[in-house]
C-alpha cells in the first residue's frame, strides 16, 4: 500500500513573507524496498491465497481448500465457509459491501450480505466461474471463465446483467487459458493473471487487447494481481518467488527479482503451524444458495491436508519513500489530487492549480481562488472539481478541459472538498459569517446532507475547515485548523469524536485515510505525521526531523488496495 504524504519548506501562516518568492520543486520519491505495514493472524485457513478488504476494515481470507474466513483486524474468525474455491482470486467485495464468491461446481456466483444471508447472484450457464474483481470505478463485476476448450471475462453491472464478453483478439486468437485472478487498473483496463498460459493479459476497457507480458527470463508463473493509484500492475511469481512491478504499459518499471524470497516474506507475510485446529462457523444458507461444499485444490493438497496456517502482515513505524515526482508551476504543494492514468492535480497556497503526468510535464496550470487547503478533488468520472470560494460556486474541469460551473452553494462560501471512493458523493466544507458546516452532495450536484452541529446542538466545525475526507466506513473525517482538531462524524452526521493531539497543540492539515480504516493527519506545530485508527484512539507519530527544514502538510492515500506495501507517510 501506498500513502504519499508531501513535505513542503516553510508552511503556516506565520511563515508565509519568508516563502513568497522561494520557487520550490516539490517531489514525491519510489522506494525499491519492501517495508510490512500490518500483521494479522488469520485463523482456520491453511494458507492465503486471496484477500477481499470488506467495510470497518474486515478481511475476507481463503486458502487453497476452499476454506473462506471472515476475520476482523485483532484477528478474530467472525464466520467461515466451505466453499469449491482453490488457489485463485474467486471473491470480492463489492462497492456495496456485499462479499461475491463463485461457486464453479453449480456454475453460479454467490452474494453474502453483511447480515450474512446467502443467495445466488448470478448464474453463469454452461461456463465455470473461477476468478472475479468487482470495480472501484463503477461497480462492474469482472468474472473470469472457462469451459472445457475455452476461456473468457465476462462483465456485469452491480445489478448482475451481463454487459460484455472479451475472450479473443482482433486476430481471432484466444486470450485466455485459465484466468487465475484479474483486476482492473484505474485507466480501465482488465488485468488477467493467466496461469497456464504464464502470462499476465491485458486489455482496455473496451476488450481490446493492450499487450500480456511473460515475466524476465524463464519459468514465469503467475499468480496473485493487484494495480495501483499510479497504474502500476503488481503480479506474484510463485516460480521465482518474486513479486514483479509493471508500469501500465510494460516493459516492468523495475527487473523481475527485484523483490527477492525475504522481500515477499515482509511484503505476504510469515507461515507459522499452530498446534490446535480452529473450530468452524457456519452460516445457513438460503434455498438458492450453495455452500458448504468439497475442498478443492487437488495439486497441493498433499503438502498441506495436516498444516492449519495463520498468515501474517505486519505494521511498520518506519517511514519510506515510495515515488517521487518533481511538480513545476506551483511554489509550494498544499495538496494533491489523483487523476486516472497516473495524472496527478497540485495546488500551492496563492491558487495555482497545476496537472502534471508521471514524467513530470506540466498539462494545465489553473489560476483559482484556492489558497492552503484542500479544495480540490477528482470524481469517479475523472473530473476535476474545485472550489470558487470568492464565486461561491463549485467547477468542474473535464478531461477535455472544458471547465463549467458545477454547483452553486449560496450563501456558504466552499472551502474544501472530497469525492467518495465508496459511493461517489461530494463532501463540501463550507463557512458563512462565523458558522461552518459540511453538505454531501451526490454525484449529480443534488444537496443531500447537511452536517454542522452535534446532538447537543453544539457547532462541530470552527470557522477554519483546512482538509476532508471519507473513511471506509463511511465517518466523514475534517481537519479544523482554527479548532486545532480532527472532527469526525459518521455517515449520518451524528459526532463520533475529536482528535486534539497529544500533549501539545495540534494544527491539522492534510488528512486521509488508509483501507485498514486509519487515520492520518498532518501536523504543521510538531512537523509530523499522527497515526491513529477509525475510533480516534492514538497509534503512532511519524516524524519529518532531521531531514531539512521540512514539513508535512499534504497526505494522500494511493492504494485501495491490500498489497503490503508501506502506508506511512513519505517524503
Amino acid at each position: 500500500m501506498e500513502t504519499a504524504s508531501t513535505q513542503l519548506k516553510l508552511t503556516g501562516k506565520q511563515r508565509k513573507q519568508d516563502r513568497e518568492k522561494s520557487d520550490v520543486k516539490q517531489t514525491l520519491s519510489l522506494s525499491s524496498s519492501v517495508t510490512k505495514v500490518k500483521e494479522y493472524t488469520i485463523p482456520g485457513v491453511f494458507s492465503v491465497y486471496h484477500i477481499s478488504l470488506g467495510k470497518s476494515g474486515r478481511l475476507w481470507v481463503s486458502d487453497g481448500d476452499g476454506n473462506l474466513v471472515q476475520t476482523d483486524l485483532q484477528g478474530n474468525q467472525l464466520q467461515k465457509l466451505e466453499t469449491n474455491g482453490g488457489s485463485e482470486g474467486y471473491h470480492k467485495v463489492t462497492q456495496d459491501g456485499d462479499l461475491i464468491y463463485t461457486d464453479r461446481y453449480n456454475k453460479v456466483i454467490n452474494r453474502i450480505t453483511p447480515d450474512n444471508t446467502i443467495t445466488e447472484f448470478i448464474e453463469a450457464g454452461d461456463w465455470e466461474p473461477i476468478s472475479l474483481h468487482s470495480s472501484h470505478i463503477n461497480g462492474d463485476i469482472l468474472v473470469g471463465m472457462q469451459t472445457d476448450e475455452e476461456a473468457k471475462v465476462t462483465r456485469y453491472n452491480k445489478a448482475g446483467t451481463e454487459i460484455q464478453n472479451i475472450q479473443k483478439d482482433n486476430k481471432g486468437q484466444e486470450l485466455y487459458d485459465l484466468p487465475h485472478y484479474i483486476t482492473e487498473n484505474i485507466n480501465g483496463d482488465v488485468c488477467v493473471s493467466d496461469f497456464t498460459k504464464h502470462a499476465v493479459v491485458v486489455v482496455d476497457k473496451s476488450g481490446q487487447y493492450r499487450f500480456s507480458y511473460t515475466g524476465q527470463g524463464s519459468g514465469f508463473i503467475s499468480f496473485g494481481i493487484c494495480t495501483d493509484e499510479l497504474c502500476h500492475i503488481l503480479v506474484c511469481d510463485t516460480n521465482s518467488e518474486t513479486v514483479h512491478l509493471l508500469d501500465q504499459d510494460v516493459p516492468p518499471a523495475f527487473t523481475a527479482g527485484q523483490y527477492n524470497k525475504e522481500d515477499v516474506a515482509k511484503l505476504l507475510g510469515i507461515i507459522t503451524f499452530p498446534n490446535t485446529k480452529p473450530e468452524n462457523r457456519k452460516i445457513k444458507p438460503m434455498e438458492s444458495a450453495s455452500t458448504q461444499l468439497k475442498p478443492t485444490g487437488k495439486q497441493r493438497k498433499q503438502g498441506r491436508e495436516k498444516s492449519d496456517v495463520k498468515h501474517r502482515l505486519s505494521l511498520s513505524s518506519s517511514v519510506t519513500k515510495v515515488r517521487k515526482y518533481t511538480v513545476p508551476g506551483v511554489d509550494y504543494v498544499f495538496h494533491i489530487s489523483l487523476g486516472k492514468s497516473g495524472r496527478i492535480w497540485v495546488s500551492d497556497h496563492i491558487g495555482y492549480l497545476v496537472q502534471t503526468e508521471l514524467q513530470g510535464n506540466q498539462l494545465q496550470k489553473t489560476k483559482t481562488s484556492g489558497q492552503d487547503e484542500g479544495y480540490h478533488t477528482v470524481t469517479q468520472d475523472g473530473d476535476l472539481i474545485y472550489t470558487d470560494r470568492l464565486n461561491k460556486v463549485i467547477n468542474r474541469i473535464t478531461p477535455g478541459n472544458t471547465i463549467t460551473e458545477f454547483i452553486k452553494t449560496g450563501d456558504w462560501e466552499p472551502y474544501i472538498i472530497h469525492s467518495s471512493h465508496i459511493n461517489g458523493d461530494i463532501l463540501v466544507g463550507m463557512v458563512t459569517n462565523g458558522e461552518a458546516k459540511v453538505t454531501n452532495y451526490n454525484k449529480i450536484g443534488t444537496e443531500i446532507q447537511n452536517i454542522q452541529r452535534d446532538n447537543k446542538g453544539q457547532d462541530l466545525y470552527s470557522t477554519g475547515p483546512h482538509y476532508i475526507t471519507e473513511n471506509i466506513n463511511g465517518d466523514v473525517c475534517v481537519s479544523d485548523f482554527n479548532k486545532h482538531a480532527v472532527v469526525v462524524v459518521d455517515k449520518s452526521g451524528q459526532h463520533r469524536f475529536s482528535y486534539t493531539g497529544q500533549r501539545s497543540r495540534l494544527d491539522p492539515y492534510g488528512i486521509c485515510t488508509d483501507v485498514l480504516g486509519h487515520i492520518l493527519v498532518c501536523d504543521n506545530i510538531s512537523e509530523t505525521v499522527h497515526l491513529l485508527d477509525q475510533d480516534g484512539q492514538f497509534l503512532s507519530l511519524h516524524s519529518h526531523h532531521n531531514k531539512g527544514y521540512i514539513v508535512p502538510v499534504v497526505c494522500v492515500w494511493m492504494m485501495r488496495t491490500i498489497s503490503g506495501w508501506d502506508n506511512s507517510p513519505t517524503q
